[in-house]
């Protein structure tokens, strides 16, 4: 009985070692050609900007409780601490939804007496989202984020 020789079993091991390093070379090619989003050329101004974040977030621990957020009636009540909300600069609420990217927004505070702003959202998608508060205050810049439930 004679056996052929191109599906000897040595042959069929060396033939899985070269499909295996082509699968390989394939994906390391591929890897290569893929963009990376993370890097950024400007890392360095980046990474302040990023201290620039979590110094306003201690700025805004003392006054965490008074920060509120309240949603009723298709109104979304936020309120400042008083202490702050006198002398806001650039003051703005930026409104992350979770779940789609269309339903972010963008709404500006000005400085007020009370504190208290007030935004409809009837027409808002009933989901998850989170409100980020961010201003600046006698120079000082101030962040808070909060979650809640429409």
């Amino acid at each position: 009985m004679k056996k052929n020789k191109l599906t000897h079993s040595g042959n069929l091991i060396i033939l899985g070692f070269a499909m295996a390093l082509g699968l390989m070379s394939f994906l390391v090619y591929k890897s290569i050609k893929q963009e990376v989003q993370m890097v950024s050329v400007n890392y360095y101004e980046d990474e302040l900007k990023f201290q620039d974040k979590i110094n306003a977030k201690e700025n805004a621990k003392p006054y965490y409780d008074e920060f509120t957020l309240n949603n009723t009636d298709d109104i979304l009540q936020i309120q400042i601490p008083k202490p702050l909300c006198k002398y806001i600069e650039n003051g703005e609420i930026q409104i992350y939804c979770i779940s789609d990217i269309e339903q972010d927004k963008l709404l500006k505070i000005l400085p007020s007496e009370s504190g208290i702003y007030q935004f409809i959202t009837k027409d808002w998608k009933k989901t998850e989202y989170t409100a980020k508060i961010s201003f600046t205050n006698n120079g000082k810049q101030y962040l808070r984020e909060m979650v809640f439930l429409l």
